[in-house]
C-alpha cells in the first residue's frame, strides 16, 4: 500500500486540493489519499476560520465523488493543535511492513517546513512530498524532501475567503458542493 497524507485546515476546500491529491496520486503510484483536516493549525489563523463541523461536512461532500479519496478526524477528534508529526505516527502505526506513506503539502509551506515541530523526525518515517505551485517555487532547507510538479490552479483557501467577504465570484474555485454550502449556510461573510 501506498498512502498519501494531504493535512490542512480545508477552510473551504478547493479545487487547488483536489489537484494537488490528484497530481500526488498519480505521479506518486498512489493507492490512496486521506484528506486529514487540522482542528487547530499552527500555522494557519484562525481569524476567519468557520466551525470544524462545516469545513468537515464540505471536505466530505467533496471527496463522495473520487473513489480512493476518504477523509480521516483523526486531528479533529484530538481538539487540540495538530502537528503533522503525530499524525503521521498515528497512520504509521498501522502499516504493513511493504507500505510507504507520503505527507503532501504545498508549495506555500516550504519557506516555514523548519520550523515545523520535529521535522527531521517526521522525514525520516514517511516521504515528505511537496508540490510546487504557482508563485511558490522555492527550495526548502531540509534535505529530505521530494518534489512533484502540477500545473495547480492557482487559488488558496485565504483568497477565496477574501472573495466572498468583498462579494465577489469564486464559483470557479470550489467544487459546487461547497460552493452551494456556502452560500446555503452564509459562510466567511
Amino acid at each position: 500500500m501506498r498512502l498519501g497524507i494531504l493535512g490542512g485546515t480545508f477552510n473551504p476546500v478547493h479545487l487547488g486540493h483536489l489537484r494537488l491529491a490528484e497530481e500526488a496520486m498519480r505521479q506518486l503510484a498512489l493507492d490512496k489519499v486521506i484528506f486529514v483536516p487540522a482542528y487547530i493549525s499552527p500555522f494557519a489563523s484562525t481569524d476567519d476560520a468557520v466551525s470544524v463541523e462545516n469545513r468537515l461536512v464540505m471536505l466530505e461532500n467533496t471527496l463522495k465523488a473520487f473513489k480512493f479519496f476518504e477523509v480521516s478526524t483523526y486531528e479533529l477528534d484530538k481538539k487540540n493543535t495538530s502537528y503533522t508529526i503525530d499524525t503521521i505516527k498515528h497512520f504509521n502505526k498501522n502499516l504493513k511492513e511493504n507500505d510507504k506513506l507520503y505527507f503532501i503539502a504545498g508549495g506555500d509551506i516550504t519557506a516555514r517546513l523548519n520550523e515545523w515541530k520535529d521535522i527531521d523526525e517526521l522525514c525520516k518515517i514517511c516521504t515528505f512530498v511537496i508540490a510546487r505551485r504557482p508563485g511558490f517555487n522555492e527550495e526548502s532547507k531540509i534535505d529530505e524532501v521530494e518534489y512533484i510538479d502540477i500545473e495547480a490552479i492557482d487559488t488558496s483557501s485565504s483568497k477565496i475567503r477574501d472573495l466572498i467577504k468583498n462579494n465577489n465570484d469564486f464559483q470557479f474555485m470550489v467544487p459546487p458542493e461547497v460552493f452551494k454550502y456556502i452560500n446555503k449556510k452564509n459562510l466567511y461573510r
